[in-house]
């Protein structure tokens, strides 16, 4: 038994499937280092931890805490950099003065004038969110996860993805490690090899592959990126092939034409690189 999903056909449990559609819905907070040992828990392999927020984005968080209703917070021209303004209205009489100052100095927040109630507060927070992930931080990272295992969006837009087969295994130790310590929630529902899901997802990598050639063409006609830039788009190219050549094989469909566009676009980014580096050596 099959039900349309996204224009997308699922089955029920038990049924043969060529992958799975995944999906998120993400509320509140996780500590990073929490999170991360439950990912070594699960075997996840080892650097697909999220990344540390970093002192300018705690930062950022946390300065944005200190609006309220009669109190904001403005950005400096210098980067980094913010203003935190209150405001007075008496009638028809509106007045707004600059409290203090905010930023980072040896990656600890200081304020100017000082203020002990904003530097407190920035402070306390500054250093908590240093420590959590947000659940845009998640999301983020969630999608760098798909890519992991060889996903494809089903959505222009993004925020359903097919996972072949071969890699729902690590992508459910993923889903699990997350669920084990946040209310964050992971769905999965397994797709039929039918016409219509061959179809989708056949559209997906092909969207995805084409996309990925125009970036390799335009690095192609560049002229400002160097040896290494070019090595780089080289070893993407040819990983942008190997996963169409993983879809061919799952869902028997030939991508005949877009594997000669890659194989085509590789040799000239390899021949990029070639000229760039005997000019980097003649100069």
């Amino acid at each position: 038994m099959s039900t349309k999903i996204e224009n997308f056909t699922v089955m029920a449990e038990g049924t043969k499937e060529c992958g799975a559609i995944v999906w998120w819905s993400l509320s509140g907070y996780v500590r990073l280092d929490t999170l991360t040992k439950a990912l070594i828990a699960q075997d996840v392999p080892e650097g697909w931890a999220p990344l540390p927020v970093g002192p300018k984005m705690a930062l950022t968080r946390a300065v944005t805490e200190l609006q309220e209703r009669q109190r904001m917070v403005r950005t400096l021209e210098e980067r980094g950099r913010y203003a935190v303004v209150d405001e007075r209205v008496a009638g028809d009489d509106w007045e707004a003065k600059v409290r203090c100052r905010v930023w980072l100095e040896n990656e600890l927040p200081k304020t100017e004038p000082f203020d002990r109630e904003i530097h407190d507060r920035v402070s306390e927070s500054y250093h908590e969110h240093l420590e959590v992930l947000s659940h845009d931080d998640i999301s983020i990272w969630l999608t760098r996860m798909t890519r992991n295992v060889y996903a494809v969006t089903l959505r222009d837009r993004g925020g359903i993805y097919f996972v072949p087969r071969a890699h729902m295994e690590t992508w459910r130790k993923v889903s699990a490690a997350l669920a084990s310590v946040s209310k964050h929630a992971c769905y999965e529902v397994p797709a039929l090899g039918s016409e219509d899901a061959i179809a989708a997802i056949t559209a997906a990598i092909l969207r995805e592959a084409e996309q990925a050639a125009k970036d390799f063409e335009d690095a192609v006609a560049s002229v400002n990126l160097g040896e290494r830039a070019l090595n780089n788009r080289v070893e993407k190219c040819r990983a942008m092939a190997e996963k169409v050549q993983m879809f061919e094989r799952l869902l028997g469909v030939s991508m005949e034409a877009m594997l000669t566009s890659l194989t085509t676009l590789e040799g000239q980014l390899a021949a990029a690189a070639l000229a760039c580096a005997a000019e980097t050596e003649a100069a």
